[in-house]
């Protein structure tokens, strides 16, 4: 009698998901794990492991000839729901399965008009989390259940899920530029844009005069002290009013600026200063005046998060308004020639904050080439002005354009290589799993509308809602506009007709992370644990400036600030104080907890 052995899992094995790559990190103390992620070479390491889960193998013995085997895998022993998988091999790999579960396996062969079923198997899934996921065309993906909590629940898996993007960012408007010049209807694209080039004109000219003029023996001590005068005016008057002419006319620190008022803030012994807040592209002008004994130049090393340009004296001399565009962010990210003359002068700073810190950078620099850094400097003024205009290729047909719209030099690469911005991303095998597989009825998206331009909908088809939720991250979850995401947020989120879900914003990290740690500190996942889940994106993103110090942290001092004993009741303060009621929180922590 032909029959067919279970070879592997054995009964009862514990299986793993997680390498011994993956667990070498998760089981770090948390001090050793924040030095290794800030680590440049440590990132490569943990990269290395890789995002996604390791396979489970399986594999059966069967005499019966060139058959075709049915593997089924099941959480119940009455298969009735099985993941299903179709081989002619006696072996076959499977991941994607849940953690800290018993599952269920048997073997079905066909050949020649025979049947045959094996016997039923079990084994048993380590239960480590987090769950990662493997899902074609998509980063930094895995659920948000499978973490024990402190009250010995664990939190669902299946019903949350956080992801990268699922398509790019969004599609943009071109022009030509003759078509930008001359249509009214574009005037308030165009005009800011043509003012501000003419800056950039006028920076690179001053820039070249430097170079010429550049001597070694006018060279200047650094002449900064790490105390700095900052304003932090209203963005929206900041960005009606004509501010670039006012900075190019402010030549003595004021009393006010646009209506805010001076803080004295200083640079710590690195050259850093953090704002303990985080506004999306929120302004702060940093001035200090300082003495020079004579005309020359002032070697300095700057770096901002995120946006930021330099001024000396009402002239702008150096422009990262594009992007700082260096990371980890620090005062050795630039060097700038600052051409200074007898007497007082002032040094402005305008910073951007980005999505993540709010950060400003300035310190002395090491001796260096002054004409080679000149150069660099007219290359990055340059730099500004592509970058202002958006010149590109047209993707079909080659034409000069002008892409209005574009917020982030990625994104510009994506359009120079051709692939149009809010192209799909996830493969069709990724499209099919998340629908068939994870059943995915709804798409929370929580990237901002500049990034979802051209979108209506979800890139998995319409059977799914897209719920449009643009977000903020990190201490912005406590700026008016955070809280009013997060309301919008998990007002949707207690509607359970709403499951299975996943949310996302771009890589799935920053904006991504911050919703993921409220989501689980109300669940009650330990502390710990919440710092891990942030950091597993480590095994994606090599990049040792998405860190603790300049991310991570903030997320965790936001909350800290609110009352209560421990951080759960500091995010559970923080709900509440959104408008939602105990009932509601508790009836979120039901559905969403297993005992």
């Amino acid at each position: 009698m032909l029959t067919i052995t279970l070879l592997s899992p054995a009964v009862d094995e514990i299986v793993h998901q997680l390498s011994q790559r993956h667990k070498a990190y998760l089981v770090m103390p948390r001090e050793e794990r924040i030095a290794y992620f800030a680590d440049e070479e440590c990132r490569l390491e943990m990269q290395s492991a890789g995002q996604v889960p390791q396979k489970i193998n399986f594999s059966w013995h069967c005499d019966l000839k060139s058959a075709a085997y049915t593997l089924e895998i099941d959480l119940s022993s009455d298969f009735n729901a099985p993941i299903v998988v179709k081989t002619k091999y006696q072996f076959a790999a499977v991941d994607n399965l849940f953690i800290a579960k018993t599952y269920f396996w048997r073997v079905t062969a066909v050949a020649n008009g025979q049947t045959v079923v094996s016997s039923v198997g079990t084994f048993i899934t380590d239960s480590t989390p987090p769950r990662l996921l493997r899902i074609d065309g998509v980063d930094n993906v895995r659920d948000l259940g499978g973490w024990p909590t402190i009250d010995d629940a664990r939190v669902r898996q299946g019903l949350v899920y956080r992801t990268g993007h699922l398509n790019n960012c969004a599609a943009h408007d071109i022009f030509t530029a003759d078509e930008l010049r001359n249509d009214p209807s574009k005037a308030d694209s165009y005009e800011p844009k043509r003012a501000a080039d003419e800056r950039l004109i006028s920076t690179v000219k001053f820039l070249e005069g430097l170079l010429e003029d550049y001597s070694d023996e006018n060279l200047l001590p650094y002449l900064l002290n790490d105390t700095w005068t900052a304003f932090r005016p209203d963005k929206e008057l900041y960005e009606a009013t004509d501010h670039e002419s006012l900075l190019d006319s402010t030549t003595t620190i004021p009393d006010t600026f646009l209506g805010a008022t001076a803080e004295s803030v200083a640079t710590d012994q690195n050259g850093t200063f953090i704002f303990d807040t985080t506004i999306l592209d929120a302004p702060a002008l940093l001035m200090q005046e300082f003495e020079a004994p004579h005309n020359g130049f002032m070697m300095l090393g700057g770096g901002a998060d995120w946006y930021w340009n330099l001024r000396i004296n009402g002239q702008k001399i150096f422009d990262k308004l594009a992007s700082n565009d260096a990371s980890p962010v620090s005062a050795t990210n630039y060097y700038i020639v600052v051409p200074v003359k007898k007497g007082r002068n002032l040094i402005t700073a305008q910073v951007l904050s980005g999505s993540t810190s709010w950060t400003w950078c300035c310190a002395a620099a090491p001796d260096f080439d002054g004409r080679a850094v000149l150069v660099r400097m007219i290359d990055h003024a340059t730099e500004a002005r592509n970058n202002l205009w958006r010149v590109i290729r047209h993707p079909v047909t080659n034409e000069k354009v002008i892409a209005i719209g574009i917020a982030r030099i990625d994104e510009l690469s994506h359009l120079i290589k051709g692939v149009i911005c809010g192209s799909k991303l996830i493969t069709e095998e990724g499209q099919r799993y998340m629908l068939e597989d994870l059943g995915i009825r709804s798409d929370v998206e929580l990237r901002r509308e500049f990034e979802c331009r051209g979108m209506t909908g979800s890139p998995l088809g319409d059977s799914v809602r897209w719920f449009f939720c643009p977000s903020d991250a990190y201490a912005a979850m406590q700026s008016e506009s955070g809280r009013e995401g997060f309301t919008k947020l998990f007002r949707f989120l207690l509607d359970t007709s709403n499951y299975p879900l996943f949310f996302h914003c771009a890589a799935g990290q920053d904006r991504t992370g911050a919703v993921a740690f409220i989501l689980n500190g109300l669940l009650g996942v330990a502390v710990e644990d919440l710092y891990l889940d942030w950091e597993v994106t480590g095994f994606w993103n090599k990049n040792p400036g998405f860190n603790h110090e300049l991310r991570f942290n903030h997320l965790v001092d936001g909350f800290e600030q609110h009352p209560g004993e421990t951080l759960h009741d500091k995010i559970k303060y923080y709900v509440l104080s959104l408008g939602f009621t105990e009932e509601e929180i508790e009836a979120y922590r039901h559905f969403m907890l297993e005992k």
